[in-house]
């Protein structure tokens, strides 16, 4: 089965752009009270640091929205407002600096009110979302219907979407979340047959970690497959942060995603002769942070661990008192049982797959107040370099290749303070990667 993501028109959200080519962006919903603006900056921050595209705070009265102006200033993705029925709370918002808002124009009143929310959105080119959920679906589709039907989420939608575009606005994103997988993806297929507007993903109040994991990934996971969904929030009962790292492995399990190693392993069976399932646990959180586009499988014996995982890049497959090295399928050698993990480690390390071209900002106005500058054969693992000095380039910015796995350790570890901007991957052959650094900086502060 191949992926064929439906094509729909692209929104900008903040610095990001929800549908057409872009990336899927997984949001989430902060659980402080927006009021306390220095509590709900602090989750935030974690939400980012686990790679949230995007986040969503509630709006319930005037002290939350004249608290977003503070949040906003205080976190680095988009954030988008959250509001029920009083325009007056999304105009507040908007004022605030919000780079979306979350709002059924239907529910907010007459059509001047939804006009005052849609101009100032015009102005500032923020998206609105509509919000369609079964749990609050509209009274007159009920009876019309007996129930929150797929197609009763549609047509709530629909007339939400009239009610914009009759005011020329088209920034749109639309969501139908029900806590029943089928309604939802039926809601979703619906929906995509009739617009091109981005679609927000997700299974509402789908439970706790593990319940809610397993929902939204069958729910969630099943729509992405058919090339529906521009955006996805997973809803769990707990962590926030726990649904960003369920998205991003959904993602990941649909290859939409490759910025982290995908782990391949056996359930064992008899046949196993080592302890896999400590062995597969330590390999994965050792190699967590690392920022590569590759498989790695653990199988528990050789007889058929090469030719399961024949399409990982690199495994090891145990065996008695020893196990397989293998690449592709094919065998390498054979490895100490005691050892299977570090030699395991060491030839993930070796390996490139997505080394990346780093853009290096020294930050400094004066380029006089630039450090020596050297270069050095920089593996993935810090080990010995050979420095040497090179011209001066007279400039305050410069160019170098660096392995993205190990960027911040490079940087950090010398603290020193740059910008660092992602702009292409490359594979680097020889397993040697050229990194220019700064051996030392001015006083000046970036």
């Amino acid at each position: 089965m191949s992926y064929n993501r439906k094509k729909t028109r692209e929104v900008s959200l903040g610095n990001i752009k929800i549908g057409g080519d872009n990336p899927i962006a997984v949001q989430s919903m902060t659980t402080t009270d927006t009021r306390d603006a220095a509590k709900t900056i602090e989750q935030i921050k974690k939400l980012e640091e686990a790679g949230c595209d995007a986040v969503r705070v509630a709006v319930p009265d005037m002290q939350a929205a004249k608290a977003l102006g503070k949040i906003k200033a205080g976190i680095n993705i988009p954030l988008i407002a959250d509001i029920h029925f009083d325009y007056k709370l999304a105009l507040k918002a908007i004022e605030e600096g919000v780079d979306g808002i979350r709002i059924n124009p239907g529910n907010i009143g007459s059509v001047d009110r939804v006009k005052a929310v849609v101009e100032k959105c015009k102005e500032k080119n923020l998206k609105i979302r509509i919000g369609v959920n079964g749990g609050s679906l509209e009274k007159h589709l009920l009876q019309k219907y007996g129930h929150a039907t797929p197609e009763a989420l549609v047509e709530s939608a629909m007339e939400h979407i009239k009610i914009l575009e009759d005011l020329d606005f088209y920034n749109i994103v639309i969501s139908l979340k029900s806590s029943d997988i089928y309604t939802a993806v039926e809601a979703y297929t619906l929906m995509s047959e009739k617009v091109d507007y981005p679609l927000h993903l997700g299974i509402t109040e789908a439970g706790g970690i593990k319940k809610g994991t397993i929902k939204s990934a069958i729910g969630v996971g099943s729509l992405l497959m058919n090339g529906i969904g521009d955006t996805i929030r997973i809803s769990l009962t707990g962590d926030p942060v726990e649904e960003i790292h369920v998205g991003k492995d959904i993602l990941r399990s649909l290859n939409l995603l490759n910025d982290k190693i995908k782990i391949v392993s056996c359930p064992t069976c008899g046949r196993c002769n080592i302890d896999l399932i400590n062995m597969a646990n330590e390999v994965e959180e050792r190699i967590k942070d690392i920022d590569k586009n590759m498989t790695v499988a653990i199988m528990g014996c050789a007889v058929n661990g090469p030719g399961e995982a024949r399409e990982a890049d690199i495994g090891i497959a145990g065996g008695k008192g020893e196990g397989l090295l293998f690449k592709k399928g094919e065998i390498v050698r054979k490895i100490k049982g005691d050892s299977l993990v570090e030699e395991l480690l060491e030839e993930i390390n070796k390996l490139h797959p997505n080394a990346c071209i780093i853009g290096i900002d020294a930050c400094l106005g004066d380029t006089n107040s630039i450090g020596e500058i050297h270069t050095r054969d920089y593996p993935i693992h810090p080990g010995k370099g050979v420095g040497k000095s090179l011209p001066d380039v007279g400039v305050a910015s410069i160019i170098g290749i660096i392995d993205s796995s190990d960027a911040a350790e490079f940087f950090t570890s010398r603290s020193i303070r740059l910008h660092l901007v992602f702009e292409m991957a490359k594979v680097i052959s020889n397993g040697l990667i050229n990194a220019y650094y700064l051996n030392s900086l001015s006083n000046k502060q970036c």
